[in-house]
């Protein structure tokens, strides 16, 4: 595959400076056309469980029935634009999280991959890697947006079913490329994928959307994280396993959970 460079602003943390370097990613559309491009056999176990093809439509059927009653439903791909789909409309996540690294002691890196909605145990339906950042780089309300914009462009295309013949800016790839020369074909047959929720754990979640956020007081929901009654779109779900979130895109807003033991669901 090919890396997909983004110019981001990133930080020095010694220096106490900022700069901007390329970021290597790779797009979610490419490394789902990749997994096609192995088989049915292979990208099934990736993305379906393992299933034969003629099962899949009534698996994703059966899926988008199943979250009608979701609060994201009403507006999401599968009951809009793409309502008349439904059987060939695949949900696909995103997972975000930091790591330590054993060479690199008392230093982190942020990991971000794409993940199935039916991940097996096969690391790879849970781990499809798309970029990695050290923590201490990231820039609070800079560099995760950058790199999210980008991941929403993506993520379009899934939904389009097509190779796009643009970059995240909008500018025609060169003409001798490997992505111009794929725009306008099919990333994997028919299918098509809507972005179905993102699962990360709050240190992730407030540097993404919420950086400006910190301490406590009497406007957070959550006294374990930073969960604000100013945000409207955040509503807080019961767990018992602690501060865990999973947001909901539906490509016209992001409606984010917190899940906190002890608590009460409710909307603010």
């Amino acid at each position: 595959m090919e890396k997909y460079w983004v110019a981001t602003e990133l930080q020095d943390s010694v220096k106490q400076e900022t700069f901007v370097a390329d970021v290597p990613m790779y797009l979610p559309h490419e490394l789902v056309g990749a997994c096609f491009g192995y088989g049915w056999d292979f990208f099934s176990r990736i993305f379906f469980g393992g299933i034969g093809e003629a099962e899949v439509p009534d698996l994703l059927r059966h899926h988008w029935d199943h979250v009608k009653g979701a609060e994201w439903y009403a507006r999401h791909p599968c009951n809009t634009t793409h309502k008349d789909m439904r059987g060939s409309l695949a949900p696909i996540r995103c997972h975000g999280d930091d790591a330590s690294v054993k060479s690199m002691t008392g230093r982190k890196v942020l990991i971000s991959s794409i993940h199935s909605e039916w991940a097996s145990d096969d690391p790879l339906s849970s781990r499809l890697l798309s970029f990695v950042l050290l923590s201490e780089q990231i820039i609070a309300g800079s560099t995760l947006l950058t790199l999210m914009a980008v991941w929403a462009w993506s993520f379009a295309a899934l939904l389009s079913g097509v190779y796009p013949s643009v970059d995240h800016k909008g500018q025609p790839f060169p003409p001798e490329s490997k992505r111009r020369r794929k725009a306008g074909s099919l990333i994997c047959g028919g299918w098509l994928w809507a972005f179905g929720g993102a699962l990360a754990d709050w240190s992730y979640h407030a540097r993404l959307f919420y950086p400006h956020l910190h301490g406590s007081s009497h406007k957070y929901l959550c006294f374990r994280c930073l969960g604000s009654r100013a945000i409207d779109h955040l509503r807080f779900w019961e767990r018992s396993s602690g501060c865990w979130l999973v947001v909901d895109v539906d490509f016209n807003g992001i409606v984010s959970s917190c899940n906190t033991g002890g608590r009460e669901k409710r909307t603010v």
